[in-house]
């Protein structure tokens, strides 16, 4: 619903948040690559995101959908 408003920094805070808490939770990731308008964005996201294999997962997902965009 924060995504809808337009209150896309507290959406991704949230979203951060829940992949902290439940890093299996796709939905979640896909849901962050939303709120990223590029892939310096998304580097500049990587340091708030936790230690986990699905970080690693999220981040060549994310890569490969900014480089397949341009």
């Amino acid at each position: 619903a924060l995504i809808h408003q337009k209150n896309e920094k507290e959406a991704l805070q949230r979203l951060v948040r829940s992949v902290t808490l439940m890093p299996y939770n796709w939905s979640a990731w896909q849901e962050i690559y939303t709120c990223l308008e590029s892939v310096g964005r998304l580097h500049e996201l990587i340091p708030s995101l936790p230690r986990h294999l699905m970080t690693r997962i999220f981040t060549v997902y994310a890569h490969q959908e900014f480089f397949q965009h341009d």
